[in-house]
Formats: C-alpha cells, sequence, structure tokens
C-alpha cells in the first residue's frame, strides 16, 4: 500500500516520517520524490522529518538490487596537456550521467577539479 494523498495522487512523504519500517515500495516513492526536488539527501530528509541514514541505507540497497555498484569516490588523474594540442577555444570534458563542461583556453585547474566533485558527487 502506497501512502498517496487521494485527492492530489501525491506521495505522502509525512506519513513515512512516523513509521518504524518501510516496505521497498514507499523507499523508492521516497527516494524518487528526492530526486524530484533538486535537493540534497540532507536538505530534503530535513524538510519532510525523515532520518538521513534511512535514505542512505535504502538508495544503496535498492542500488544492489539492481545489479548497480555502489558509487566510487570521485578520483582526479594527473594529465599532460602540450601546449601545441589546445584548441584556442578551450575543451569539453564529458561526466557521468551525460553532463558535459566546456572550459575556455587558460582555465584554473584546482577550480576546474571543484566544480567536477561537486558535479560528480549530484544525482542526475
Amino acid at each position: 500500500m502506497t501512502w498517496r494523498n487521494r485527492k492530489t495522487d501525491v506521495f505522502d512523504l509525512s506519513r513515512l516520517a512516523s513509521k518504524r519500517r518501510w516496505r521497498r515500495e514507499e523507499a523508492r516513492e521516497a527516494l524518487e520524490a528526492h530526486r524530484r526536488s533538486g535537493l540534497s539527501l540532507v536538505a530534503f530528509a530535513l524538510r519532510h522529518s525523515l532520518e538521513v541514514k534511512r535514505l542512505y541505507r535504502w538508495r544503496q540497497s535498492l542500488k544492489a538490487a539492481r545489479g548497480v555498484a555502489p558509487s566510487a569516490p570521485v578520483r582526479f588523474v594527473r594529465v599532460t596537456v602540450r601546449p601545441a594540442q589546445i584548441d584556442p577555444a578551450g575543451m569539453e570534458i564529458l561526466l557521468d550521467g551525460g553532463r558535459r563542461i566546456r572550459v575556455a583556453a587558460g582555465f584554473d585547474p584546482d577550480v576546474l577539479a571543484s566544480l567536477v566533485q561537486v558535479l560528480e558527487s549530484m544525482p542526475c
């Protein structure tokens, strides 16, 4: 049984906050609501009075059930770029999930590294 408001057909997260145990279907709906919200998992949990640990555990459990490997920490690899190979217009970097970053020539590598780390930690 899902916890939906009959009038609006919207998943009612307030009922989940007081439940001792969630079923898989309820966890999926809560995590889908989180994805649609655009909020971080912590901000979403606080807004809806949900336990952050529970959301993290369910997210990992559902990924494992689908055969999706848990996210690995972002790792950077040192790259040497020769000036003769740099396009004056810059370059484009393709990240996981299809995100792209376009940077102009002369970019700050530390700022780019920080940006990539933030973007890779966000859900698509």
